[in-house]
């Protein structure tokens, strides 16, 4: 896992810390508390609303605290749809608003105890810098929306054919003589106007076999985009090239995809039907 992996998974982790503070220091203060609790303060940082003392007015923040984080951790990590669409900038975003909301309730969490008890004449003090914290991530999700990603490869596979609207079918790594192409198949992220893609073909001697080269036009970005390459088998010399084969796809003349089909043998396919 590299730093930035490690950074907002820190982001996540670090709160539990917070949790188990804040519910430590719950517990511990319990029997000293007076019977009445802040549970609203006004933009004087006075308390303008109480409540009785119990299990649920001195454990909230703890207990708001946890299913924040775990509910933003749910969305970047264990949801696989919501994790695979959002990509890096996104999941930095949230992450750092994660973050700053559990260290304001943490804060929030200290600040009613010690009103509560007389330690403190206003909750500002307490939360004037988390607040500020929580302002400025909340518009990182629109930031990081508006900026660019990083292009790069969501899912390949190899396929038989594509249709005319470009939708992929019989998908699949191994071939035969007897099929009429192979289709290297990529679904991209953040694809950018004039980008070149090329896709080049090595048959199982190592030999360059083919070479197909594509100029991305249309709008200037593109979030989804697809692209494919067709290399004829049947009743081509190379159909005889049977083996494992290697097709290595570069963007703008950097490698970023290296994957392998496997070309049987015609007794191998009679073998298998």
């Amino acid at each position: 896992m590299d730093l930035f992996n490690l950074a907002i998974l820190a982001c996540y982790v670090i709160p539990l810390f917070f949790v188990v503070r804040m519910a430590g220091k719950a517990r511990e203060s319990y029997d000293r508390l007076p019977d009445r609790i802040p549970v609203h303060f006004s933009l004087k940082g006075n308390a303008d609303r109480w409540a009785k003392k119990s299990p649920l007015s001195v454990y909230w923040p703890a207990a708001l605290t946890a299913a924040i984080n775990a509910m933003m951790f749910s969305f970047s990590y264990l949801i696989p749809e919501a994790a695979k669409e959002i990509g890096r900038e996104m999941s930095a975003a949230l992450a750092a608003l994660n973050i700053s909301l559990c260290f304001l309730f943490y804060r929030v969490s200290d600040a009613t105890m010690d009103y509560a008890m007389g330690k403190a004449k206003s909750v500002w003090p307490y939360i004037r810098l988390p607040l500020a914290a929580v302002i400025a991530a909340s518009f990182l999700p629109t930031v990081a929306g508006l900026v660019p990603g990083k292009t790069e490869v969501e899912e390949s596979f190899f396929c038989a054919k594509v249709d005319d609207r470009n939708k992929p079918s019989d998908i699949r790594a191994t071939f035969a003589p007897s099929d009429a192409t192979v289709v290297i198949f990529i679904k991209w992220r953040n694809l950018r106007k004039n980008s070149e893609v090329k896709y080049v073909w090595f048959n199982p001697d190592g030999g360059l076999e083919a070479e197909g080269k594509f100029s991305f036009g249309g709008r200037g970005l593109r979030k989804k985009a697809v692209t494919w390459w067709r290399l004829p088998i049947e009743g081509e010399p190379r159909g005889e090239l049977t083996g494992v084969w290697k097709t290595v796809v570069y963007l703008d003349d950097s490698p970023v995809l290296e994957k392998d089909f496997m070309l049987l043998a015609p007794e191998s396919e009679r073998s298998k039907k």
